[in-house]
């Protein structure tokens, strides 16, 4: 590069610097916001974050293991009205979303938690979560339970996807 001083553009150097008739000039703002930064590439975040996220599949349990839960079940149960607290060791699958990630569904056991039949749902990968609090309610006819815990959060679990219940006392 050449320390010379050139004469390019003399002819224009001294010039007043061009204002649109037709156009308002543009905010600070506006100005910026054509340099920020676009996603070329809708949803590939999510994607990738999708396929970071660790797969685990399902895992099924033995019938002596099943029989123990069993019991464990029907402890809690038998001890419904001190409104016991417990640790739940529950299987969430794959979806696309729609569900609550890692803490199960929430909303009350009678009124329809899930919504609908979400066919995104791969039933054999998924997470394993551990909620603890007081179990409040259980709702027989769906074999689920309502947890909630300290915060006041209510989490219905599945029974059919527990594999570990500790009874706290």
């Amino acid at each position: 590069m050449s320390l010379e001083r050139t004469h390019r553009y003399d002819d224009i150097i001294d010039m007043p610097h061009h204002r649109s008739q037709v156009h308002a000039p543009l905010s600070a703002a506006q100005r910026a916001a054509q340099f920020m930064p676009f996603a070329a590439l809708a949803g590939y975040e999510e994607i990738i974050e999708d396929a970071a996220r660790p797969r685990v599949r399902r895992i099924e349990l033995g019938q002596d293991a099943r029989k123990e839960l069993d019991r464990c079940l029907a402890t809690l149960l038998a001890r419904f009205d001190d409104a016991p607290r417990v640790a739940v060791t529950y299987f969430v699958p794959e979806d696309d979303g729609s569900r609550h990630r890692g803490g199960g569904q929430h909303g009350g056991i009678g009124g329809g938690i899930d919504g609908g039949i979400n066919s995104e749902v791969d039933e054999e990968f998924g997470t394993y979560v551990t909620v603890r609090g007081a179990v409040t309610r259980y709702d027989g006819t769906a074999h689920r339970l309502l947890i909630v815990d300290e915060h006041g959060a209510a989490c219905v679990v599945p029974c059919s996807d527990i594999v570990r219940i500790v009874v706290d006392g």
